[in-house]
């Protein structure tokens, strides 16, 4: 494993965070249920209506873990991925038009870098170019053939073909480059929903901005237009809903619920969509927040299964997927190879203090003292505990016992 890679993974895995790419590298007891998510939800996806799947897990449990996968597995069919963490702040869902643009700002594909500030741009950039090329000016008769096609697809939202034939314009020779630079920020400011219609109406064509009544369906576009540039289609992974719905207000949470149940109604409008919305337990029983506070969208939604997920059932209840002490202690001995491969000056030291057999100990101790109960859940506090006992044997040249691992992360960790 390259070096930098495996290092990325246990920086993230120290904070107790999955990392952006490489989870499958550590995982093991999902390989059913996620060759039916790939096989029922991704292999089809440029043909097949839009869809919504929830996942439920206690916080701990691995639900961004889980996601994590589902993001490799949706990369490696051409899809483009946005993973949004749902937040009272920047992405409220009784502001959809919000989540949806950040839907937009997160959108990534494997091969483009997602530290730059607007994805997206860089698609429709590549779409014109038809390539990875760095190349800011193609001729004008190119241009307009490029965008008489897209126009010709009646299957995306007017107003998206529109903005979209507006950006790449900005390609051609320009008096300016920061004249051409501004252009391109307007037209993706288009996806935030700001700005005044006038001034889009008269500089690009448009006639309606992002907005609470469109969002939905630019949403649909996005994803037509995905696969009309060669994409498989748009994968959009929610995580953290019950934070976002749990600190609402009682009329923002009616709104919020109103806009899940219109997502859930309308999504099958849209082709190579596919979303999945991740909270806990409390969601689907509580009746302050949950879903249960709104009876058509509990109706829509159904009741938590108690019962091994089915992919092509509305509700993935990660609770019952079935791992045991074996599959955790594989994990224990993959994250021993990720972290040589990060720090190869410690082979010696890691494989001889810390052993095979003192990680399979440390999996079983661990599990005998774990509770249902602690605020960690089992998946977090074992890779923490883990990656904390390499950390300490290489700098101390001591190996902690599971005691001191366990308190150290659940109770002082957890204050």
């Amino acid at each position: 494993m390259d070096q930098e890679f495996a290092s990325d993974i246990i920086d993230s895995l120290r904070l107790g965070q999955p990392p952006v790419v490489g989870v499958h590298k550590y995982s093991v007891g999902d390989t059913d249920f996620l060759n039916e998510i790939k096989k029922r939800h991704l292999q089809k996806i440029s043909s097949s209506r839009g869809k919504i799947r929830f996942v439920s897990g206690s916080w701990g449990m691995g639900k961004t873990h889980f996601l994590a996968r589902i993001r490799d597995m949706a990369f490696d069919a051409n899809c483009l991925v946005s993973s949004v963490k749902l937040n009272r702040d920047t992405a409220p869902f009784d502001r959809f038009e919000e989540v949806f643009y950040n839907v937009v700002k997160n959108i990534s594909t494997r091969n483009i870098d997602p530290s730059i500030e607007d994805p997206l741009s860089e698609v429709f950039r590549r779409q014109l170019f038809g390539s990875e090329t760095a190349s800011n000016v193609i001729d004008q008769n190119a241009c307009e053939a490029a965008c008489q096609r897209l126009m010709a697809n009646r299957d995306i939202d007017i107003d998206f073909r529109r903005i979209v034939c507006r950006f790449w314009e900005t390609y051609r020779s320009r008096p300016s480059d920061v004249a051409a630079d501004e252009h391109r920020g307007m037209v993706m400011e288009w996806f935030a929903g700001r700005g005044r219609i006038k001034a889009y109406r008269d500089n690009f064509g448009v006639q309606k901005l992002v907005d609470r009544a469109s969002a939905r369906q630019i949403l649909n576009s996005l994803a037509r237009y995905a696969i009309y540039a060669g994409f498989a289609g748009v994968v959009v992974l929610l995580d953290e809903a019950e934070m976002n719905f749990s600190t609402m207000r009682k009329s923002h949470l009616v709104t919020a619920h109103n806009n899940l149940l219109h997502l859930i109604n309308t999504i099958q409008e849209g082709v190579g969509l596919f979303v999945v919305f991740a909270t806990t337990p409390d969601f689907f029983v509580d009746q302050r927040y949950g879903i249960r506070a709104t009876g058509p969208l509990s109706q829509r939604i159904g009741p938590l299964p108690e019962r091994p997920p089915i992919a092509v059932r509305p509700v993935w209840n990660l609770q019952y997927l079935r791992r045991d002490v074996t599959d955790y202690q594989l994990v224990a001995r993959k994250l021993q190879d990720i972290y040589v491969a990060a720090y190869p000056e410690t082979e010696n030291m890691v494989t001889d203090i810390v052993s095979t057999e003192s990680l399979d100990d440390l999996v079983l101790s661990l599990q005998e003292k774990y509770s249902a109960f602690d605020v960690f859940g089992f998946w977090r506090l074992l890779v923490q505990a883990v990656i904390r006992r390499f950390d300490i044997a290489v700098n101390d040249g001591e190996v902690p016992s599971s005691d001191q691992l366990y308190n150290d992360i659940v109770h002082k960790d957890s204050d």
